[in-house]
Formats: C-alpha cells, sequence, structure tokens
C-alpha cells in the first residue's frame, strides 16, 4: 500500500533507477515505522527486533531487485515509449538525446530546427525538416506525445505557435533544462538561461517562518548532534588524512553565503 501511495508501481519511475532507489528507500522507512508503530499498541503479536530488522532487509532488497529484474525481462512488452521531438538547438538536442536514449520510456524521433538550412549534417539525432507544417501533420497524425523546446533558441515565431497548439490540442509540451533535470536529475547547466531560473521552482528561497526563523537554530542543533556522534570515526580520519597527504587536515575556502556575505 505504500509503495502505492509512492507511485512505485509506474513502470516508467522504475526506469529511472537511481530515482526510483530512493522512493523505494523512503516506502521501506515509512512501511518500518507503522509497523513499529503497530507493533508498539499491539504487544501480543509483534515479533523480535532481530527478526523485524532481518525481514525488513529481505522485503526491501528483494522487492527492489526483483522489479529490476522484471523491467529488463520485460520492459518491451510493458513500455509503451513515448515518441519526442526536440525544437530548437542542435547541441541541446544532443544532450537531450544522449541523457535518455537508454530509456525504454521515451523514444527521441529527431531535432527540429528554426531553418531546415541548420540542421545539422552529421548529428547523432535525425533531423525532422519542414518546419510547422510538417510538426503539425505529425501531430495530427498522433506521431508525436511530447515536445521538448531547447531553451531560448527557438526563434520561429510560427513553430512556436504551432507549439503551443500542440499543448492545446494535449501534447505535453516543456522546456529542455526542466525536462532534462526531470529525467536525470542534474540541472543541464549550459542549457538554462536566466529566464529558465525565474521560473524554475527554487526550494528554500522564498522567506518563511522557517528559513527565517527556525531553519538557523534546527541547523546547528542537528549539527552540534551530528559532530557528537561522528567525533570518534572523524579523529580516525583526521589522522588518515594527516599520514596520506600533506597539508592541513581541514580544507578552508572562502565562500559567498546569503546577500553577498563572505564566509
Amino acid at each position: 500500500f505504500i509503495f502505492y501511495l509512492l507511485d512505485s508501481y509506474n513502470i516508467e519511475l522504475i526506469s529511472q533507477r537511481f530515482k526510483y532507489l530512493f522512493r523505494h528507500m523512503a516506502g521501506v522507512i515509512i512501511t518500518a515505522g507503522l509497523l513499529a508503530l503497530f507493533f508498539f499498541f499491539q504487544p501480543d503479536i509483534r515479533s523480535g527486533r532481530g527478526v523485524f530488522l532481518v525481514c525488513l532487509a529481505l522485503v526491501g532488497a528483494g522487492t527492489y531487485f526483483w522489479r529490476l529484474a522484471f523491467l529488463s525481462l520485460f520492459k518491451k512488452g510493458l513500455v509503451n515509449p513515448k515518441k519526442l521531438i526536440i525544437i530548437g538547438s542542435e547541441s541541446a538536442g544532443e544532450t537531450l538525446f544522449h541523457a535518455i536514449k537508454d530509456n525504454p520510456g521515451y523514444h527521441v524521433l529527431g531535432l527540429m530546427n528554426d531553418d531546415d538550412a541548420l540542421l545539422p549534417p552529421s548529428s547523432p539525432v535525425p533531423a525532422i525538416s519542414g518546419g510547422p507544417i510538417a510538426l503539425k501533420k505529425m501531430v495530427k497524425n498522433r506521431e508525436v506525445d511530447i515536445l521538448v523546446l531547447a531553451n531560448s533558441h527557438v526563434k520561429d515565431l510560427e513553430l512556436l505557435k504551432t507549439a503551443l497548439d500542440c499543448k492545446l490540442d494535449g501534447i505535453m509540451v516543456c522546456d529542455m533544462p526542466t525536462f532534462y533535470e526531470t529525467m536525470t536529475g542534474k540541472v543541464p547547466v549550459g542549457h538554462a538561461t536566466d529566464s529558465w531560473f525565474v521560473f524554475a521552482p527554487l526550494l528554500g528561497a522564498r522567506k518563511s517562518v522557517f528559513n527565517t526563523k527556525l531553519k538557523r537554530p534546527l541547523d546547528i542543533t542537528l549539527s552540534y548532534f551530528g559532530l557528537l556522534l561522528t567525533l570518534p570515526l572523524a579523529l580516525v580520519i583526521a589522522v588518515a588524512v594527516k599520514l596520506d597527504s600533506p597539508g592541513p587536515v581541514l580544507y578552508r575556502q572562502r565562500r559567498v553565503g546569503l546577500n553577498g556575505k563572505i564566509f
């Protein structure tokens, strides 16, 4: 039930292995907490702590590796890849193509440039010519599911208008940095412009009671506890660093913090 709530049965999520691993671990941890709470209020049916932890580890590892094996065996029959067209620059198209070429959930149909004369002659991404007319035809024939716009590179207004029409027709339209980040968990720095950062949701940037009042004391408190718990190990690591390499054990460097303050 917890896996269901976390969308862990989503085949596309399982194909994104690192993202799925964290989602899976969260499900196991939540389940462990709920079971511990249940056994606390029902002491007559609880099992030993050792048995509980062993079962939890076996179930967590077993379900994770079984799903990966299941996906690798049957992904061709289970996953209906979504057909994708990249509109914009050659470099953004190649970057996105290499990021998702091994993902069974997506199939890159090709790259559509503003100007057919600028289509790359030797690119791993197949070129799609014809501009807005060809795009409208493909959308009408249901040959495309997703349009990815290479941010700030599309200058053909007619092509942009066609992309808007596609969105109104139910086709998923998104910018390249957002789609890339969703797929890989990383921001494509070379293709992220200022306008993208303006509209991208930045966690922690908005002023709130937590940010302004609670976060700093909480950070300090947790840091002290963490330092106390890891102090014995830190001493051993400090000695090992000193024996292994020259210079001081602690690395110091000036950084820029909030409001440009150097620390």
